[in-house]
C-alpha cells in the first residue's frame, strides 16, 4: 500500500490543487456575481427615485414658467402693443408677445416676417388646412389680408378656454406658446412664445453637478437629443442600468433619462473577487499542464526503464545458459576429464540452473503481481529451518563471493505465512547482497521475535545505499546510478517483488543503514493474534 500511496501521492496533489482552484473560482465568480448584483439593485433603486423627483421638480419648472408668463400678460395695463412688448421686455421666459382675436386670427404683430413665416399655418391658414407643421413657402399676407371670419387653427385651439398652452413644431424646432384671454375684453387673446433658451437653464439646474454615486443625468428633447447632461462620461450602458422619466405632459417625449457607470458600480470586493476567480482558472490550467507533463515525464522514465529491463533481463538469461552450455559441453567431449574438475563443471552447472530459476521465477512473479494474478498459500511454517535451507542453496555461491555467514537465530519460530514466498524474499535480499556488497566479505543473519512479528534481518558491510535512493530502491526497474550498479547487471526487481510479497501478507521489508557501513534489509512478519483464523 505504502508504494501504491508513493507512486500516486504527487498526482493525488496535482488532484487536490486542481479541484480546490476550480471551487475556489467558481465561488468568487458566484460571490462577485451577487456582489454586483445586489449593488446595482441597490442603486438602481436610488437612481430611479432620484430622477423621479427630478422630473417632478422639471414638471414644477414648466407648470411655473407658464403660471408667471400668464400672470404677466394679465397683469398688463392695456392689450396694446406697447404694454406687450413691456411684458415681454421685463420677462426673460418671453421670446415674442402676439394678439389675436377670438377666431384666433394675428393682430399684433402684423409686420413681423419671420413671427407670421413661423406660425403661418397656426395664424393665418384656415382650421380646414391646418397641417401639424408649417412649410413656410406659402405667400405669407397681412393681417389686413386675412378674411375677418374664418376661424384659424389657433381659434379652434382657444375656442371656450381661458387660457392656454400648446406646442408648435416649425422647422423642425419646438416652440412652446401660452395664452390667457383679457379680463376686460374676453373677444381679444394675448399670448406669448416661450423662450426655449430661458426655459432650458431653468430645467437644466435640476440636474445635479455633482451626482452622489457613478451615474449620469442627461435631459432628452423630443428627437431623443440630449439637451444637457452631466456625471460619468458612460461610453455604452446596458438596458439594465438605465431609467427614462418622462418630465411633464406640457413638454411630450422630453425626459431625463439616468444612467449607472457598468465599470465604476462594481465594488472593490467583487473585483477582488474576479481577480481570484481568474487567478484560480490560470492555476487549474498551470495544474493541467503540469499534471500532463508529469506524467509524460513519468512515462518517458517507466519507457526507459522497461527498455534497461529488457536488456537486463536478455542479458541474465544469456550469461548463465551459456555457462551452463559452455561446461555441458566440455563434460560431453572430454572423456578423460579429472573426477574433481567433472564436480565442479556439474556444481557450475548446477549454480547456473538455480541462478537462472530465480530469474525466471522473479520475472513471472512481477508478471503475477502487475496482473494481480499472485496467489499464497498460508501454513505454518518454521522461520528458522527456510533461513538455514536458503543459506545452505547459496553457500556455495557465498564461499566464491568470499562472504562468510553469520547467523544469530533465536528459538525455533512457527509462523503462518506463505513458505515460498517468504523463502523468495529471503533469497532475493541475499542475492542482492552477494551482487552489490561483496566488497565487505560479510553477511549476516538474524532471527528475532517479539509480541507482535517475527523480524529477519540481512546485514552487509559493503558501500551501502546512496542518500537520494533511500527512497527509490524498493521501486520496480530501479537501480542506483553508481559505478556499483553500472558494473554489475540487473533487473531492478528484486527488492520490489520481496517488498511485494511480503505486503501481500501483512508484513513489510524495510532498509536502515548500518552502523559499521553497508545496509540492513529486515523482513517483517507479523504474529497472528489469538483467536485468529
Amino acid at each position: 500500500m505504502k508504494k501504491i500511496f508513493s507512486d500516486n501521492l504527487i498526482f493525488l496533489v496535482f488532484g487536490l490543487v486542481f479541484l480546490s482552484a476550480l471551487v475556489l473560482s467558481w465561488v468568487s465568480f458566484r460571490a462577485a456575481m451577487r456582489d454586483d448584483e445586489f449593488r446595482i439593485r441597490k442603486l438602481m433603486d436610488e437612481l430611479s427615485s432620484r430622477t423621479q423627483d427630478m422630473a417632478d421638480d422639471c414638471r414644477s419648472i414648466v407648470s411655473n414658467c407658464r403660471n408667471d408668463v400668464l400672470a404677466a400678460l394679465r397683469n398688463s395695463q392695456s392689450l396694446s402693443p406697447s404694454d406687450l412688448e413691456a411684458v415681454a421686455f421685463g420677462s426673460p421666459l418671453i421670446r415674442r408677445v402676439f394678439l389675436a382675436d377670438s377666431g384666433g386670427r394675428i393682430i399684433y404683430p402684423s409686420d413681423d416676417t419671420h413671427f407670421t413665416k413661423h406660425f403661418f399655418n397656426l395664424f393665418y391658414a384656415p382650421a380646414s388646412d391646418f397641417t401639424p407643421e408649417g412649410d413656410g413657402e406659402r405667400e405669407i399676407p397681412s393681417a389686413a389680408k386675412t378674411p375677418k371670419k374664418r376661424k384659424t387653427a389657433f381659434g379652434g385651439a382657444i375656442k371656450g378656454r381661458n387660457e392656454g398652452w400648446l406646442l408648435w413644431f416649425s422647422e423642425n424646432r419646438l416652440t412652446p406658446i401660452t395664452w390667457a384671454r383679457s379680463r376686460v375684453n374676453p373677444e381679444m387673446i394675448a399670448g406669448a412664445e416661450i423662450e426655449t433658451a430661458a426655459l432650458l437653464s431653468r430645467l437644466a439646474a435640476v440636474v445635479p453637478q455633482n451626482p452622489p454615486f457613478p451615474m449620469k443625468i442627461s435631459l432628452l428633447d423630443e428627437h431623443g437629443r440630449i439637451v444637457c447632461s452631466t456625471g460619468a462620461a458612460i461610453g455604452k450602458a446596458s438596458d439594465e442600468m438605465e431609467v427614462s422619466v418622462e418630465i411633464s405632459g406640457m413638454l411630450p417625449n422630453w425626459k431625463l433619462r439616468g444612467q449607472l457607470d457598468p465599470d465604476a458600480v462594481r465594488g472593490a470586493d467583487a473585483k477582488f473577487a474576479k481577480i481570484l476567480g481568474s487567478l484560480s482558472l490560470v492555476a487549474i490550467v498551470l495544474c493541467g499542464i503540469a499534471g500532463v507533463f508529469l506524467l509524460a515525464r513519468r512515462e518517458i522514465i517507466l519507457a526507459g526503464q522497461k527498455t534497461s529491463f529488457v536488456a537486463n533481463v536478455s542479458h541474465e538469461l544469456k550469461t548463465p545458459l551459456t555457462n551452463i552450455r559452455l561446461f555441458a559441453e566440455m563434460l560431453g567431449k572430454i572423456t578423460d576429464l579429472p573426477s574433481d574438475k567433472k564436480e565442479k563443471y556439474l556444481s557450475v552447472i548446477l549454480t547456473e540452473s538455480e541462478r537462472l530459476s530465480r530469474l525466471i521465477s522473479n520475472v513471472l512473479d512481477f508478471s503475477r503481481i502487475e496482473a494481480g494474478e499472485k496467489k499464497y498459500k498460508t501454513d505454518k511454517v518454521e522461520i528458522r529451518e527456510i533461513i538455514r535451507e536458503t543459506i545452505d542453496a547459496n553457500r556455495a555461491a557465498l564461499e566464491e563471493k568470499k562472504m562468510p555467514v553469520e547467523m544469530e537465530l533465536s528459538e525455533e519460530i512457527s509462523v503462518e505465512t506463505d513458505r515460498d514466498a517468504f523463502a523468495q524474499a529471503l533469497q532475493n535480499l541475499i542475492s542482492n547482497a552477494m551482487k552489490y556488497a561483496s566488497s565487505g566479505g560479510f553477511l549476516g543473519v538474524t532471527l528475532e521475535k517479539n509480541d507482535l512479528q517475527i523480524r529477519v534481518s540481512v546485514r552487509d558491510k559493503g558501500p551501502g545505499i546512496p542518500f537520494a535512493s533511500k527512497k527509490k530502491i524498493f521501486e520496480k526497474f530501479y537501480r542506483c546510478d553508481d559505478r556499483l550498479t553500472a558494473e554489475t547487471r540487473g533487473t531492478g526487481l528484486g527488492l520490489s517483488i520481496a517488498r511485494r510479497l511480503m505486503r501481500d501478507q501483512g508484513g513489510d521489508i524495510e532498509y536502515s543503514p548500518s552502523i559499521d557501513g553497508g545496509a540492513i534489509f529486515t523482513i517483517i512478519v507479523p504474529l497472528k493474534c489469538e483467536g485468529e483464523k
